[in-house]
């Protein structure tokens, strides 16, 4: 089962590789990458694949980074 410290450890390595992480009015998280690519989630896990989907997302978000060009220092498998 996901809990929300797995949210809150896998914010706190984001910001380390570069991410900002807010809190949406709504109460969502808006996780911003380095080069401004931009996706939500909720902020308490939904279901036990939710911490698993956002991952793959934001590892897609640096992969299509990478794709354009971006100069983005991260290595998408360290998430």
């Amino acid at each position: 089962m996901t809990h929300r410290h797995d949210y809150t450890a896998l914010a706190r390595r984001m910001r380390q590789l570069g991410f900002t992480v807010e809190t949406t009015g709504g109460g969502h998280l808006r996780w911003i990458a380095p080069n401004g690519a931009v996706t939500f989630s909720g902020s308490t896990p939904s279901c036990c694949h939710a911490l698993g989907n956002l991952r793959a997302r934001l590892r897609r978000v640096i992969r299509q980074g990478h794709q354009r060009g971006e100069m983005m220092a991260i290595n998408a498998a360290s998430i």
